[in-house]
């Protein structure tokens, strides 16, 4: 059955690669891409593609043969151990970046799928234009991180990794709106709240790690496009489908697909840039977490001596907790 499998795999690469004379399609492209199980040649094909796409040399075309042979999951690199998501664990410096360096690799797979499966939407090519460079900046902060990881010694596949990136992409895959909200709107968005923690992690290295913090920054940057071509194109899609104000179609999304509710702290200048003003998400944060930052507000607000300690613990707590789901976004856990 693995070999069957190997050798359809083989087939599709074959065809893909232009074996068909579809080496100019971005369907087959986008196919070529998700299979290719090196994670190296996956962001080098990538680059390229977003160059000859600027270049106007590939045709905004979705051969049928490259919608059906869609894998249910891309094909990943064999030397990287997956394991639970619960098991992952980011104690050293080298480890935390080889979790940053898997998400951008797991981040490419999944700017080709969005594009690839819903290519039967009816899309203008402006959409392509934005997700083909959001693919071309994960290729980009894949490779950054992976010579990142080679000069602290290692290199992708040294630690175990997890696919809850992929598991949320998964439970979307039958709906567009669903999968920006999701993964995008959600997920990455919190990408942008708790940045900081990681940052903040790099910068009290002994001595600071300034390379990775500013490798970091600058990412950062790049998402915050990211979560903004999400918007952009969920606002697109809910009026094209007719579905009403957008936001409280993202409310109703969120309260159908996401387990839980948003947690603050809220990068709220990212998110603005974003397009995201606080209607989009606030609402959804929920009472308990509401009720958490009126704690943290009175808490700064009283700094009492006996109430020191208290905050100081309260304030390693939390901070452990951003870096923490700092590592989750990584790996897009909800």
């Amino acid at each position: 059955m693995e070999r069957r499998a190997e050798v359809k795999t083989l087939q599709l690469l074959q065809w893909a690669r232009g074996d068909a004379g579809q080496e100019d399609s971005l369907g087959a492209l986008a196919l070529k891409v998700l299979l290719e199980g090196d994670a190296d040649k996956k962001a080098e094909e990538t680059l390229s593609i977003g160059k000859r796409w600027a270049d106007g040399l590939i045709s905004n075309n979705f051969p049928e043969k490259s919608r059906h042979s869609l894998p249910s999951e891309p094909c990943r690199p064999q030397s990287v151990q997956m394991v639970d998501a619960r098991k992952v664990k980011q104690g050293s410096k080298a480890s935390f970046v080889h979790s940053l360096c898997h998400a951008e690799s797991y981040a490419i797979d999944l700017m080709w799928d969005l594009m690839l499966r819903f290519s039967d939407e009816d899309l203008p090519k402006e959409f392509y234009d934005d997700w083909i460079k959001v693919a071309s900046d994960e290729a980009r902060h894949y490779s950054i991180w992976r010579d990142r990881l080679s000069e602290l010694g290692s290199s992708y596949g040294d630690f175990p990794a997890h696919n809850s990136l992929w598991e949320s992409a998964s439970e979307t895959s039958h709906d567009l709106l669903a999968r920006l909200a999701i993964v995008h709107m959600v997920h990455e968005a919190r990408g942008l709240d708790v940045a900081h923690a990681a940052l903040s992690r790099f910068q009290k290295e002994n001595p600071p790690d300034v390379k990775s913090a500013q490798i970091l920054e600058n990412n950062v940057r790049d998402e915050t496009t990211h979560v903004g071509a999400a918007v952009k194109w969920f606002k697109y899609v809910c009026e094209k489908r007719r579905l009403g104000d957008p936001v409280k179609v993202y409310h109703d999304y969120v309260k159908k697909y996401f387990r839980g509710v948003l947690k603050p702290p809220f990068n709220k200048q990212a998110r603005l840039e974003a397009g995201m003003t606080e209607d989009w998400y606030l609402p959804l944060a929920g009472a308990e977490n509401n009720q958490g930052e009126e704690k943290e507000s009175a808490g700064k607000e009283n700094k009492q001596e006996d109430a020191g300690g208290k905050e100081e613990a309260k304030g390693k707590e939390e901070e452990e907790e951003e870096e923490d789901d700092m590592l989750k976004v990584a790996g897009e856990v909800d």
